[in-house]
């Protein structure tokens, strides 16, 4: 409430551990809507506000809420960037196109009309008006594998039932256990500034490509890791890079079974899952508590105290660190 902010607290907001998984959550876009005199107040908070300034992505204009068509024209406009998909509609010279999915390519040119790549076709780029654009329809849920299987199989689903009905009973924790968190880690993105150099991809570089960022290695290809770039700002590249660390903080592990909930036993250390050459996110640190949720390369581990040295990556000077296994939450 307003008395917590008048006195520099903020509650849970400016709690860093529920600030990061808000802000990593995030898989496509994320909009952050606050008072910045208030969000302020917190030095992680102001961090960020700063870093948007900095980057131009703060706004303070109101939203617009109307039905003018000239208004709503003119917030589309602003929309339609390169790199958005985006539907066909109300082409009447070529009306088979009508329904067709296509990228843009290109900023409108002098007479208002956008490059649009047009996917799963080998046809030329088009140029068109914004009124013969539109955003696409929401993709159709997916079936899951359980129900794929089924629907392929009803003969396992009967030899299965035991199975079948624990999963429906517990569903909500078995995705909790085994969807948001597989092999025991939670999924965490970050954003990095790089060169086009430190990419390799094919065919045209902007935004939506998808790329392998060179040098950060992951648990299933050990050269580079697969993003996705989001914009490009001062002839580099904003690039996102989704990674799941493994979190294990308890000594007990929940899990979904043939005769309800089970409460096992696990292990409190992931220090077994730690080598050289794997990314890992730094957690627990006290002293310095702004490394918290970066990530680093193992480079080696030391022979005198058990340390882990670990180099920092995505930063603009290269530091090393010597930390603790506890400190350090390995890619899974």
């Amino acid at each position: 409430g307003g008395g917590y902010a008048t006195k520099g607290r903020l509650g849970i907001v400016s709690d860093p551990h529920t600030m990061n998984v808000a802000l990593t959550r995030a898989r496509r876009g994320l909009v952050v809507l606050g008072d910045p005199s208030t969000l302020g107040q917190d030095p992680n908070w102001q961090a960020l506000l700063q870093h948007a300034k900095t980057s131009e992505l703060c706004s303070s204009r109101r939203p617009l809420l109307t039905s003018k068509q000239e208004v709503l024209d003119e917030a589309w406009l602003r929309w339609l960037a390169p790199g958005l998909q985006v539907q066909l509609h109300g082409l009447q010279s070529s009306p088979e196109l009508n329904g067709h999915l296509g990228v843009i390519r290109s900023s409108a040119n002098a007479k208002g009309r956008f490059e649009v790549e047009l996917t799963g076709t080998s046809r030329p780029n088009l140029s068109l008006k914004p009124g013969n654009l539109k955003a696409c329809p929401p993709k159709p849920a997916e079936k899951s594998a359980e129900e794929t299987s089924a629907s392929q199989n009803g003969s396992k689903e009967k030899n299965d039932k035991t199975t079948k009905k624990a999963a429906k009973k517990f569903g909500g924790l078995s995705a909790l256990v085994e969807a948001d968190r597989p092999k025991g880690g939670v999924e965490f993105s970050k954003t990095f500034s790089l060169a086009a150099e430190q990419l390799h991809y094919s065919g045209r570089l902007c935004p939506g490509s998808s790329v392998m960022v060179l040098g950060l290695p992951s648990s299933t290809n050990p050269e580079s890791s697969a993003g996705e770039v989001r914009v490009s700002q001062g002839g580099r590249w904003q690039v996102e890079v989704s990674k799941a660390f493994c979190i294990q903080r308890g000594s007990v592990q929940a899990r979904p079974g043939k005769k309800g909930l089970q409460v096992v036993e696990s292990a409190s250390s992931s220090e077994h899952l730690l080598s050289k050459g794997i990314v890992v996110m730094i957690d627990g640190l006290k002293n310095q508590p702004q490394l918290n949720a970066e990530w680093a390369i193992v480079t080696s581990e030391s022979a005198n105290d058990g340390r882990w040295e670990v180099e920092l990556w995505g930063q603009s000077e290269v530091r090393k660190l010597s930390l603790k296994s506890v400190n350090l939450l390995p890619e899974v």
